[in-house]
């Protein structure tokens, strides 16, 4: 009964934060709406779920009660300071410039990501010795990704062709708009960015491609995308149902009917929504031991040891742990367990205030349609949503930077003269086919 109150409890105080935070931010998209949001869709969920969970304590609500309220006002402060710098300030252009170097990097990115594939699935065939393709082909190339990570490895440079493939689409939708053959060069590049991430057989890199893309899509449209949302969601039902299956087959030693995958990737999507505040009321709770994994400071430590192994930086995995009744396989504790357990509540407020700041500036620049600003927006914006199962900020700087940096490069590209001699205007009239 306890565990249902906390969940009754968390949807309103939550739902109560989310529609604050869109009065004030008019946006589906600021970031405030986007962290309150996915934690009101969680508790909602936990109503149903709590049926078969562990209950989340009181204290682990007030922690991420705390945490939204620190990230809200941080985001909200942020933005204010960026207000004088808003586009509704400023009228809007009637014609935005059509860059030629954009689609030039875009198809010679098209063609590194098509030459690169067969060597792509030769690395990922180095992970494994079952029959190609199979369910227990995909579970040992998870498996040995893992494990790659785990030992700190550097990895083939063919591995970095998954990020590079999230990546140009994310920049394909940011700087392109309108056209049959823009369409279709968005289309191939979603294609196989798609492709890419599920030879992975993780669901991160998928979520990350389809949460960025419906960001930058948001921001360069000024609107929600009611249909683009119903298909980021039937794409993430897929990709959970695609790999519960593989996993499920298996485990049975056998073939998986469609009525079980279909309850299974329906139980399994909310236990992903679901078990991860679980999971840290139970390590608040004393449960069971539960080794702490990250701390915020990964990224630098880790850049630092590049140059030699001058910090300690194990990355195991985070503890399975028993979330229900006879349920485990689940490992995540959600964003405060990389701050809370090295420098408790305090921690945990100072970080998400900051964090929140950033985030708040970040999009009010990316409101300008300002190239790398959408695009490193669209990852924040992940990291808003990711927050009820990890940290995916400060641990996902590497990506970040990275990204940056190829935006940088679009960007100077459009200053070479043999690239663009004068800016084009669009043939479309009032049309906008691309995003400074």
């Amino acid at each position: 009964m306890s565990g249902l109150l906390v969940a009754l409890a968390g949807t309103f105080i939550f739902g109560i934060l989310m529609a604050i935070s869109l009065y004030a931010g008019r946006s589906w998209f600021h970031p405030a709406v986007a962290w309150n949001g996915i934690w009101f869709v969680v508790f909602v969920s936990m109503c149903f779920a709590q049926l078969w969970l562990h209950p989340v304590s009181w204290e682990a609500l007030g922690i991420f009660v705390a945490g939204a309220l620190y990230f809200s006002f941080g985001s909200a402060l942020g933005s204010m300071r960026w207000r004088r710098q808003s586009p509704t300030s400023q009228p809007p252009l009637p014609v935005q410039t059509v860059y030629k170097s954009d689609r030039i990097l875009l198809m010679g990115l098209l063609m590194l990501l098509i030459i690169g594939m067969p060597f792509y699935i030769r690395h990922i065939m180095s992970f494994s010795t079952a029959t190609p393709f199979s369910p227990l082909f995909f579970l040992e190339v998870r498996q040995g990704m893992l494990d790659e990570a785990q030992n700190q490895s550097r990895g083939a440079f063919v591995g970095n062709l998954v990020v590079l493939s999230t990546f140009g689409t994310l920049i394909a939708l940011a700087v392109t708009q309108g056209g049959r053959r823009w369409r279709l060069l968005i289309a191939l590049l979603f294609g196989l960015a798609v492709v890419y991430n599920l030879l992975t057989a993780a669901k991160g890199g998928l979520l990350s491609l389809l949460v960025g893309a419906f960001a930058v899509y948001g921001l360069t449209q000024k609107r929600l995308p009611v249909k683009a949302l119903i298909v980021l969601t039937m794409f993430v039902l897929v990709a959970f149902g695609a790999i519960t299956v593989l996993r499920s087959a298996v485990a049975s030693g056998g073939e998986v009917s469609y009525l079980e995958a279909a309850s299974l990737t329906g139980q399994t999507f909310l236990n992903y929504l679901t078990t991860s505040p679980v999971a840290f009321s139970l390590y608040l709770d004393g449960f069971e031991f539960i080794p702490e994994v990250k701390g915020p400071w990964e990224f630098f430590i880790r850049t630092i040891n590049y140059f030699g192994n001058f910090f300690p930086a194990p990355n195991p995995p985070a503890k399975f742990i028993e979330v229900g009744p006879g349920l485990h396989g689940y490992n995540t504790y959600t964003i405060y367990f990389f701050y809370y357990p090295h420098y408790g509540l305090a921690g945990v407020c100072i970080f998400t205030f900051f964090i929140g700041l950033i985030a708040g500036a970040v999009y009010k620049m990316a409101q300008a349609n300002q190239l790398i600003w959408v695009l490193l927006y669209s990852m924040l914006f992940f990291g808003a949503i990711l927050s009820v199962l990890a940290d995916s900020f400060l641990t996902a700087l590497n990506p970040m930077i990275k990204l940056a940096l190829l935006g940088l490069i679009f960007m100077m590209a459009r200053r070479i003269r043999l690239f663009d001699p004068t800016a084009r205007r669009s043939r479309l009239g009032t049309q906008a086919l691309s995003r400074a």
